[in-house]
Order: C-alpha cells, then sequence, then structure tokens
C-alpha cells in the first residue's frame, strides 16, 4: 500500500512539474508577443510621412510574398488590407 501511495506522489510532483513548465513557458510567449506588439513615436511618425497606396495591384497575385516587403511597407499594406476589409470606414 505504501508503495501505490509513493508512486502516486512522485506521479503527482512530476505532473505538477510539467504544468509549472508549461506556465513558464506560456508567460515567456506572451511577454515576448508583448514586446513586439509596441512600437515607438518615432516609428509612428515615420508611417504617418509616408504616402498610403490607394491600390497595391501585388497583393492580388497569386505569387505575393510578404517576406520580401520592408519594415516600413509591412504596416502600410496592413493598413491598406484592413480598409479594403472594411470597404474605407477606418
Amino acid at each position: 500500500m505504501f508503495a501505490v501511495y509513493c508512486g502516486l506522489a512522485l506521479h503527482h510532483a512530476k505532473l505538477y512539474d510539467k504544468i509549472r513548465r508549461s506556465e513558464q513557458k506560456y508567460r515567456v510567449a506572451l511577454e515576448v508577443l508583448a514586446y513586439h506588439s509596441v512600437c515607438n513615436r518615432d516609428e509612428v511618425t515615420k508611417l504617418r510621412k509616408l504616402e498610403q497606396p490607394h491600390k497595391i495591384l501585388e497583393l492580388e497575385t497569386y505569387d505575393f510574398n510578404g517576406m520580401k516587403l520592408t519594415e516600413l511597407e509591412k504596416p502600410l499594406y496592413a493598413v491598406y488590407m484592413f480598409r479594403t476589409l472594411f470597404n474605407d470606414k477606418l
């Protein structure tokens, strides 16, 4: 009977450790996502100075590759996609 109790205790301790590690990984991933979703005022002013494209034809092609865009083009393309998605109601 004592062996069963010890086995269950060891299993519970191992399971608790896995859960704790999983929560730590989740917190780190959430912190990384929060860090990368914030921009500073300089980036915002740079983007506001750039001209918003009225029509981006390359988005409608089959072979469009978003990885080739520069860091300043990516937000402009995202804003364009939101505007077309919501029919310029933004």
